[in-house]
């Protein structure tokens, strides 16, 4: 399950996505299809195919009209995905993270090496390394202890 700021998605048990809530940017319209994650952002939403290719819906535009791409993932296969608030990010099944939409923090240009999880946020993103430790990039929030 995940919620973007006005909708909700869950994945239901035999891979269909349903999505609630707020639509006016097609965040909700849910695509035909079998998937094995869903993640939604403010204004679009990014699902895992089980085939492992990622499929977006909503907008591609920030409030403002300018173009963002959040919900142009790029092709290829994927074994997780994030979405934040104007990019969204996916990792690969060698371990390398990818990321598009909005980078104008870095936020969209991932770290190279290898994560076993990886998360996007509003201005950053961050990835766990596999012997644990986490790396972000982009606007890195300040560490509170």
């Amino acid at each position: 399950m995940s919620s973007g700021d006005y909708h909700a998605c869950g994945l239901r048990e035999g891979g269909a996505v349903a999505c609630w809530g707020h639509n006016e940017h097609g965040e909700a319209d849910v695509p035909e299809g079998s998937f094995s994650a869903v993640s939604a952002g403010p204004r679009h939403t990014c699902g895992l195919r089980t085939d492992g290719r990622i499929l977006c819906w909503g907008t591609n535009h920030d409030t403002g009209g300018n173009y963002l791409g959040a919900a142009d993932p790029p092709s290829g296969t994927f074994i997780a995905i994030d979405s934040g608030v104007s990019h969204a990010c996916g990792l690969r099944e060698d371990g390398t993270a990818r990321c598009w939409g909005d980078n104008t923090t870095g936020k969209a240009r991932p770290r190279s090496g290898t994560f076993i999880a990886i998360t996007a946020g509003f201005d950053h993103s961050c990835g766990v390394r596999p012997e644990g430790t986490i790396i972000c990039w982009g606007h890195i929030p300040t560490r509170i202890s």
